[in-house]
């Protein structure tokens, strides 16, 4: 149950399981990504019609959870990433073979699932979907998906890609879809400029938001 993982007892393994430096990412992604739920919940936008789902605090809690969670896998060998998505039985694409950390979201949330017996839908779909987003995705999964992108610790990294648009979309609009819109854009162009393999999983999320952009702009 969601209510009795001990969120300083969550932090004292993750310290222990992971580098400084991806710590220091993690911590940030839970700041970022409850930092944007609040600014939906202080809205007034505490219930999420399409959801029915209340932004109370065990939702909270559960954003919470995934985003000290998302990269539990991501310092796996490579090795390691690709026996163990064959010992749970993922998908395995040619892509996650030319570059296996790309499993480490899938991986991450059966590891999980197994090793801190956490089985809360939610919180393992915003796992398994932090690195390509999804299809029907959460609101949990969108501000995970967007925190991990976007955290302050991005800027250096990514100075190509413009964080700040993103940023503003959640903080100033208020409009979640649009920032994932424009977020799995700015991932898929950095692939295509780096001549990389464009992974199907952002190619099928990428259709589903097209597809779904254009279903709202005919009503």
């Amino acid at each position: 149950m969601i209510s009795v993982v001990d969120i300083q007892e969550l932090e004292a393994k993750l310290k222990k399981h992971l580098s400084e430096k991806r710590y220091k990412h993690t911590l940030s992604v839970r700041n970022t990504a409850l930092s944007y739920a609040k600014i939906f919940k202080d809205s007034g936008l505490d219930f999420l019609e399409k959801e029915k789902t209340f932004l109370d605090d065990d939702y909270l809690k559960k954003i919470e959870i995934a985003a000290l969670l998302h990269d539990y896998a991501k310092e796996f060998s490579n090795d390691d990433q690709i026996s163990l998505a064959k010992f749970y039985g993922l998908d395995i694409y040619e892509e996650d073979l030319d570059r296996p950390n790309l499993l480490h979201a899938r991986v991450g949330a059966a590891l999980v699932e197994e090793e801190f017996d956490i089985y809360d839908h939610v919180i393992l779909k915003a796992i398994k979907e932090h690195t390509f987003a999804g299809r029907s995705m959460s609101f949990a999964s969108k501000v995970i998906f967007l925190a991990d992108m976007t955290e302050p610790g991005r800027d250096k990294k990514e100075p190509s890609v413009d964080l700040e648009m993103i940023r503003e979309l959640v903080n100033k609009q208020q409009d979640l879809d649009a920032a994932l819109f424009l977020a799995v854009q700015k991932k898929i162009e950095y692939v295509l400029k780096e001549r990389k393999m464009l992974h199907p999983l952002s190619l099928f999320s990428w259709n589903y938001l097209v597809k779904k952009s254009k279903v709202h702009a005919n009503h």
